[in-house]
């Protein structure tokens, strides 16, 4: 007999539902831990699967607002955005369009962009929307950069090449370098291979600026997790309804918002 485990946190309780091969299912609803969140799934999971043995956990499947709480409480990373040099400006002027009582508002205040200006930057390259390659990458012009955001001590990095989803050979070329120096780098390429320059940039930042805490409460769940001896792969439910495995959850967090 084996088991699959479904968990979802929610702002009050914590469901977890456990399926044999059998087809019988037990369900067990406990308080979530809102300065814990895994010592409630841990909870949950552990009644949940009461003599039944935990090595015998062949998945375990998640569904957790983390990075969409994470995003409205402005509580992610501090990110740096590369692009092609000329669009770094792209990011900070935004597309926001003023209805309703802002158009009359004349002391409107624009939200902030997702990247501070200071915190944009821009390598040498040029690929145009059929993929031809205008003007080569130039390597050193992306060291800079990766030098500059290594110095300001900036974790996390959302690379966002002009028309990329046309060839992204450029933008691999940068996450590689930049990732000698930087520990997270995402690229559009990977994230949402899609044209409209802006739409695609500030989902890649979106990525970048929630991926590492995605990836920090993932692999502590993992952790936890083994310690009650369940050691099955986890998935985590995107927005589609979908499901990811944890690894590619924390590469392509937005997809989970």
């Amino acid at each position: 007999m084996t088991y699959v485990i479904g968990v979802d946190v929610g702002g009050t309780f914590t469901d977890v539902v456990i399926r044999g091969t059998s087809g019988a299912i037990s369900v067990v609803k406990c308080l979530s831990t809102h300065y814990d969140p895994i010592a409630g799934i841990v909870s949950g999971v552990t009644r949940a699967l009461g003599d039944r043995d935990p090595a015998q956990v062949t998945r375990v499947v998640h569904a957790t607002t983390l990075a969409t709480n994470a995003v409205l409480e402005r509580k992610g990373v501090r990110v740096a955005y590369v692009t092609t040099q000329g669009f770094r400006a792209a990011v900070p002027l935004g597309r926001y369009a003023r209805v309703e009582e802002d158009r009359y508002d004349l002391r409107f205040s624009p939200p902030p962009p997702p990247v501070a200006a200071a915190d944009c930057f821009e390598v040498v390259e040029r690929i145009s929307a059929r993929g031809e390659v205008l003007t080569p990458l130039d390597p050193d012009s992306v060291r800079r950069v990766a030098a500059e955001i290594a110095r300001r001590g900036i974790e996390s990095v959302a690379v966002c090449l002009l028309h990329a989803y046309a060839d992204p050979g450029h933008e691999r070329q940068v996450a590689a370098i930049l990732r000698e120096s930087i520990p997270n780098v995402v690229t559009s390429s990977e994230v949402w291979p899609e044209i409209r320059e802006y739409e695609r940039a500030t989902t890649t930042i979106m990525s970048a600026y929630i991926g590492p805490l995605m990836a920090s409460y993932l692999s502590q769940l993992r952790a936890r997790l083994a310690e009650i001896g369940i050691h099955a792969p986890i998935h985590v439910m995107e927005s589609s309804g979908g499901v990811i495995s944890a690894e590619l959850a924390a590469r392509r967090a937005v997809a989970t918002i």
